[in-house]
């Protein structure tokens, strides 16, 4: 599992480089949420999403229906 999570920081490295060579502005919290559930499936599912550099997946998209529905469900389904 070190590897899986050593490789997804490399790529989040490189993706960030990309960004900033291009000058582009980057957001923070939704690059460290894709690194997050790239780390997250590989280590569950053993399947490499690569959502670092597709964050518009499918895996990310069910992720923010679970997790930012702006009720409580999301907070039982985590917290409970």
């Amino acid at each position: 599992m070190f590897e899986d999570v050593t490789d997804k920081s490399s790529r989040l490295v490189e993706r960030l480089k990309m960004v900033a060579e291009k000058g582009k502005l980057i957001n923070v919290k939704r690059a460290f949420g894709t690194f997050t559930m790239d780390v997250i499936v590989k280590a569950c599912f053993d399947t490499d999403i690569d959502a670092i550099n597709n964050p518009d997946n499918k895996y990310m998209e069910y992720g923010s229906r679970i997790f930012c529905r702006g009720d409580e469900l999301g907070e039982k389904f985590v917290f409970q």
